[in-house]
């Protein structure tokens, strides 16, 4: 069961909202999710998520994309032309 363990606010004008969720089982995995917003031109950006494996790297790793994310640093690119 996923539980949410820390909310990032949006913290730049081309962030997006983050949260970043663990689920044990009983090893604990994480779950990085970008909420949907806009960009700093009025752009939307739609949510999406990654997860990782296991271990305390992988906590430290989420909660840092978690704050590239809300300070704009990370995005999805799905047109790869």
């Amino acid at each position: 069961m996923w539980t949410c363990i820390k909310k990032f606010p949006k913290i730049s004008n081309d962030g997006q909202p983050a949260e970043v969720h663990e689920d044990r089982m009983p090893a604990r995995f994480y779950r990085v999710i970008a909420v949907a917003g806009h960009n700093s031109v009025g752009e939307a950006k739609p949510a999406w998520a990654l997860e990782t494996g296991s271990g305390s790297k992988m906590h430290d790793l989420a909660l840092a994309i978690a704050e590239a994310i809300a300070a704009g640093m990370i995005g999805l690119c799905e047109d790869l032309k």
